[in-house]
C-alpha cells in the first residue's frame, strides 16, 4: 500500500508522461523494418539521467539471428522446467472473466498465439500434458516462436547497470520505464524477454546449481555468445532484455489495478 500526495506546482508536463497509459508489450509480428539512427540516438539518451545505466543495442542481422538461437535454448530449458511451465500457466487468464477479476496476468488474447497457439496452450496447460509434449519433441514450437519474434525484430537490446545491489536494481528499473517510455513516445512496439536476463542473474549469483545438469551445460555453451553480443563486463548486472521495431495493434491489452484516490 502506498500514499501519494499531489500539490499544485509551476512545473512543465514531462513530455513522456501522456505516454504511461500507452507504454504496453507488443507480441505481435515484427515487420523488420531498420530503426532510424536518430531514434537510436533518443533511446541511449533516455538513459542520461540514470548514471551507471547503459543499453547495448543489436541491429545487425547475422547478430540478431544469433540472438534468436539464444533465446530459443533459453525458452528450451523453460518450458522443461515444471515449476517454470505452472508459474506461466498460473500467469495467463484464459477467460475474460478470469481477466477482469483478476486484473493483473496475460489474457490469453495478449500473448498473440492465434486461435491454434491458444488451443495449443490449453490443451498443454497441465505440466503432465507439458511433459508429454517435451517427450514428443513438439514442446520445441514455444521456444521456436519465440526465437522467430527475435528475428523479426528491427533491434534487440539489453538494458544493464553497474553494481548488483537492490539500489542498483531499483534505479535500473526507473531506467527501463524512461527507455520504454521514450519507445512509445517513438512509435516503437516493444516486448521484453525475461527468461534470458533472469536466469543469468542466478547463474552469476551462484544458483547455477538450480538447473539441472543438462541445462547447466546448454546455458554454459550460451553464456561466452551473450557476453560477447552485449558486450558485458564482470560488474554489470542486467535489467532487461526485449525486442524493438514495428508491430501491428495488439489484439488485447493487459488490465491494471484500479487506484484508489483520496482527495485531501
Amino acid at each position: 500500500m502506498a500514499d501519494i500526495n499531489l500539490f499544485p506546482c509551476d512545473k512543465k508536463e514531462n513530455p513522456l508522461q501522456r505516454f504511461i497509459w500507452e507504454r504496453h508489450t507488443n507480441r505481435t509480428q515484427f515487420n523488420k523494418i531498420p530503426l532510424a539512427q536518430k531514434d537510436l540516438n533518443q533511446i541511449s539518451k533516455s538513459l542520461f539521467s540514470f548514471p551507471g545505466t547503459s543499453v547495448s543495442l543489436i541491429t545487425k542481422k547475422e547478430h540478431i539471428n544469433k540472438i534468436a538461437r539464444l533465446v530459443y535454448e533459453v525458452d528450451r530449458i523453460r518450458t522443461e522446467r515444471r515449476d517454470l511451465h505452472e508459474h506461466l500457466m498460473q500467469m495467463i487468464c484464459f477467460t475474460d472473466e478470469v481477466s477482469r477479476l483478476k486484473r493483473n496476468g496475460f489474457p490469453i488474447k495478449n500473448l498473440e498465439a492465434g486461435f491454434g497457439g491458444e488451443l495449443f496452450l490449453k490443451f498443454c496447460r497441465p505440466w503432465v500434458m507439458m511433459n508429454l509434449i517435451n517427450k514428443t519433441g513438439m514442446g520445441k514450437i514455444i521456444p521456436y516462436m519465440a526465437s522467430q519474434g527475435i528475428r523479426q525484430a528491427s533491434a534487440v537490446g539489453l538494458l544493464k547497470i553497474n553494481g548488483n545491489s537492490i539500489k542498483n536494481f531499483i534505479v535500473g528499473g526507473q531506467a527501463l520505464e524512461r527507455l520504454w517510455l521514450t519507445c512509445t513516445r517513438l512509435g516503437l512496439s516493444f516486448q521484453p524477454m525475461t527468461a534470458v536476463t533472469l536466469f543469468r542473474h542466478r547463474w552469476e549469483i551462484g544458483l547455477k546449481n538450480d538447473f539441472s545438469l543438462a541445462h547447466q551445460q546448454i546455458l554454459g555453451k550460451i553464456w561466452p555468445l551473450y557476453e560477447y553480443l552485449f558486450e558485458i563486463n564482470s560488474n554489470e548486472s542486467h535489467i532487461m532484455l526485449f525486442r524493438l521495431g514495428y508491430g501491428g495493434k495488439v489484439s488485447c491489452r493487459t488490465l491494471r489495478k484500479d487506484i484508489k484516490i483520496n482527495m485531501l
